[in-house]
């Protein structure tokens, strides 16, 4: 089996599993650069609020996909929701 980060190499698995999700998950790209968008501007209105909680959840998907497709146990410790919600 193909480590991820032997594929993606970096030293933090993080950008590791968003280089990979840009490259092989389907609008992963997008999903990814929409979130930069909507992070700053979440607090802004409700409706800032729900995309970005949205995109969080496609993101979220998206790693768990790219984590089961590459094995990567490595990840037990690595909180899926490190965005913190105020």
């Amino acid at each position: 089996m193909t480590r991820l980060l032997d594929v993606y190499p970096s030293k933090n698995p993080r950008v590791a599993v968003n280089r990979a999700i840009r490259k092989e998950v389907p609008g992963g790209a997008e999903i990814l650069d929409a979130l930069a968008v909507a992070a700053p501007l979440r607090y802004t209105s409700y409706s800032w609020g729900r995309v970005y909680k949205n995109l969080l959840a496609a993101r979220n998907a998206a790693t768990q996909e790219i984590l089961k497709k590459y094995e990567f146990v490595d990840f037990e410790n690595w909180s899926q929701n490190d965005e913190h919600e105020d």
